[in-house]
């Protein structure tokens, strides 16, 4: 028996679907952005772990906000699967939905693992965590670096207006 995990991302929480094989919603957890968050659907996790054989979870790539779930998930060795965002809403188009909610975006995305367990089509993450890492690292020098060149010019020109005025 395998277990699908649907979890769609928001900036301040996340939602997330539990389906088992039959289509039937178990559970429905709404947790926060955090790591107090994240533990909590582990624990979840680890409750229903024992029901299936197989346990695979899904997200869409929804800006930066995706990236903390996923690497405490990878981190936790879970399989981790990553939907780009256009695809996700064709399959929700699919189901005619008139309301856009986050327990119905998680119960699609959800169906989405179970329906397509065969034929995975994600996105690499990884690549894109790294490189989020790296700009955020590149700016921070950036920062850096014209911090001190702004000290320095600012410093000499206060010097060099001291001597001029003091000596």
């Amino acid at each position: 028996m395998s277990l699908y995990v649907g979890i769609d991302i928001g900036k301040f929480f996340h939602v997330a679907c539990f389906l088992d094989e039959g289509r039937n919603q178990i559970e429905l957890l709404k947790f926060g952005n955090s790591h107090q968050g994240f533990s909590e659907l582990e624990k979840l996790i680890k409750g229903f772990s024992t029901l299936g054989d197989e346990l695979i979870l899904g997200m869409e790539a929804t800006g930066h906000y995706c990236f903390p779930l996923y690497e405490f998930l990878i981190d936790k060795e879970y399989q981790v699967k990553v939907f780009n965002p256009l695809k996700v809403n064709r399959f929700r188009n699919f189901y005619i939905q008139p309301t856009k909610t986050d327990p119905k975006d998680a119960l699609v995305i959800a169906n989405i693992l179970r329906i397509l367990s065969l034929n995975w089509n994600t996105l690499k993450i990884e690549s894109a965590f790294s490189l989020k890492k790296l700009k955020m690292l590149f700016c921070r020098l950036l920062e850096l670096f014209y911090h001190n060149t702004w000290n320095r010019s600012n410093n000499s020109s206060r010097n060099y207006e001291w001597n001029r005025r003091y000596k």
